[in-house]
C-alpha cells in the first residue's frame, strides 16, 4: 500500500500513477532544491511504501516508484547472484555460513535464500566448524522444509 502526504493533511492511499503525479508537482514546486535533494525529502517526508527514483532518461529526468515488496525482491536477487559469482574452491557450491553472513546485514531470510540457491542446482554446505554436527542438522533440515514447501 502507498500512502502519500502533502504539507498539510493525513497520509493518503494512492496508486503508482497519483505518486508519480504527486512527485513530478513537487517537484515543479520545488525550485529551491536540487533534484536529489528533492527525491531524499520526497521520500523522507511525503511517501511510505514506496520509493521515488530519479532515472535520466536522454538529458531528461523520469520518476521511477519502487515498492518496498520490489525493493526486497531486488535486494534477494542481487545478492542470490553475487553469493552465485565469483571464484568457489569448488564449482556451483556454497557453505550455509557463507549465506548466512552475507544476508545478515540486508535482513534477508538466510534460509529462504539457501532453498532459492538450491533450487538453482547449486550445493550448500552445512559444515560450520563453530558450532555443532547437530546444530549444523537443524539448519539443514529447516532448508530441505522450506524446499517442499515451495514445491507444493
Amino acid at each position: 500500500m502507498i500512502e502519500i502526504k502533502a504539507f498539510y493533511g493525513d497520509w493518503k492511499e494512492a496508486t503508482e500513477a497519483q505518486a508519480i503525479s504527486f512527485y513530478n508537482t513537487f517537484c515543479s514546486g520545488s525550485t529551491a532544491l536540487t533534484q536529489a535533494n528533492k527525491e531524499k525529502v520526497f521520500n523522507k517526508n511525503h511517501i511510505k511504501g514506496a520509493t521515488i527514483k530519479s532515472i535520466y532518461n536522454n538529458g531528461k529526468v523520469e520518476p521511477k516508484l519502487e515498492t518496498e515488496e520490489q525493493k526486497k525482491e531486488r535486494m534477494f536477487n542481487h545478492y542470490k547472484q553475487y553469493i552465485m559469482s565469483g571464484d568457489k574452491p569448488v564449482k556451483n557450491t556454497t557453505r550455509f555460513n557463507v549465506i548466512e553472513y552475507l544476508c545478515s546485514c540486508p535482513e534477508i531470510n538466510p534460509y529462504e535464500m539457501a532453498a532459492s540457491i538450491l533450487k538453482d542446482g547449486w550445493k550448500v554446505n552445512f559444515d560450520d566448524s563453530s558450532i555443532t554436527t547437530e546444530e549444523n542438522n537443524i539448519k539443514r533440515r529447516k532448508v530441505e522444509k522450506l524446499l517442499k514447501l515451495q514445491e507444493v
